[in-house]
């Protein structure tokens, strides 16, 4: 998931401010149990990895909007949904 805003310094290198990370904003909604570090550059803003959410991340941040409930491994045979949740949710 990415930021609904452009890159913030044109020049960064020359600006050497780092910023908010704008996950912050929504920390409480995405279950984090502290803040994200600042983002130091054009390089880590523009790193997918600053962006990643686990799939349980994604599903608070959209549950109870509009009063539905989603689950992102509903569509999945009940076996593969299992395993995925018995392997993946450990580490995510």
């Amino acid at each position: 998931m990415t930021p609904n805003k452009t890159e913030p310094f044109a020049n960064w290198p020359l600006t050497g401010q780092p910023i908010p990370h704008p996950f912050n904003e929504i920390q409480a909604e995405l279950g984090l149990t502290a803040t994200l570090p600042d983002i130091q550059n054009a390089v880590e803003w523009r790193n997918p990895a600053t962006w990643q959410l686990t799939i349980k991340q994604l599903e608070k941040l959209i549950d109870g909007r509009g009063g539905r409930k989603i689950n992102f491994l509903s569509s999945l045979p009940d076996n593969i949904r299992t395993y995925l949740k018995d392997q993946l949710y450990p580490i995510i």
